[in-house]
């Protein structure tokens, strides 16, 4: 019920901002309402990979309306992969980018570039999520609160493909900051999205 209440009143949001031409305040409040419906939907275990980026350019958007060009992204995807069909777990890569966003570009005034990396390799999608923000020691990590996260998704990872599965960190202090996440490429009819 609150869900709907909440879906509502993004709606009356979006139709005011559109009212009096903001289009800016309409995608922002459209991205936002994407984001709360995909992290609401405990259900769905998988997606496609198109979902998954869907989710992380409207995070994004969110964030480039408060960062302006401090905050540089990319997308980088092979030309012949066709993202619609592939099959990922839900919510692997939009929690690694807000983690750039929040130590990378949060913690500098400067420009800071994120970009989402992805390619097939071995019968693996490899996902790489990079920033040159500010870095950290990873000696740290275990305490952060990124490396819950992180954690997390690592755990999730294993638990659905064991050993066919992982999650690597590299970074340093003053440093760029580098997270890949390898795990069975699979595409839609191989499995289901539950």
């Amino acid at each position: 019920m609150t869900h709907i209440f909440l879906y509502n009143t993004l709606n009356s949001i979006n139709w005011i901002a559109l009212s009096h031409g903001d289009e800016e305040a309409s995608e922002v409040v459209t991205s936002l309402a994407l984001l709360l419906r995909e992290k609401a939907d405990a259900k769905t275990q998988s997606t496609t990979l198109e979902q998954e980026l869907n989710i992380v350019k409207a995070y994004v958007k969110i964030q480039s309306v408060r960062f302006r060009d401090r905050l540089r992204f990319s997308l980088m995807i092979p030309e012949t992969m066709a993202t619609q069909n592939v099959i990922v777990p839900k919510l692997i890569i939009q929690p690694i980018v807000e983690n750039a966003v929040k130590y990378g570009v949060e913690t500098t005034d400067r420009p800071v570039v994120v970009r989402v990396c992805l390619r097939i390799e071995n019968a693996h999608l490899i996902i790489t999520v990079f920033n040159d923000g500010k870095g950290f020691n990873p000696a740290a990590f275990q305490s952060e609160s990124t490396g819950v996260g992180l954690h997390n998704i690592s755990s999730r990872l294993k638990l659905k493909f064991g050993s066919e599965a992982g999650l690597h960190v590299e970074s340093a202090v003053d440093s760029t900051t580098s997270v890949k996440i390898w795990l069975p490429y699979a595409k839609k009819g191989e499995v289901s999205l539950g």
